[in-house]
C-alpha cells in the first residue's frame, strides 16, 4: 500500500500544474501491480 502512495505522489510532484484527465491508467498499472503481487505470493507459497 505504501509502495504505490508513494508512486502516485511523485508523479504528482513531477507535473502539478497538470489536471488529470483519467484515472484508467492508474488504475489499470494498479491493477497489473496487485496481480504480480499475487503471483509472487503464490510462488512464495509453492516453493515454503
Amino acid at each position: 500500500m505504501a509502495i504505490s502512495h508513494l508512486g502516485q505522489a511523485q508523479d504528482l510532484a513531477l507535473s502539478p500544474a497538470l489536471p488529470p484527465t483519467s484515472d484508467a491508467g492508474s488504475a489499470v498499472d494498479q491493477g497489473i501491480a496487485y496481480l504480480l503481487m499475487l503471483v509472487a505470493l503464490a510462488i512464495t507459497y509453492m516453493f515454503h
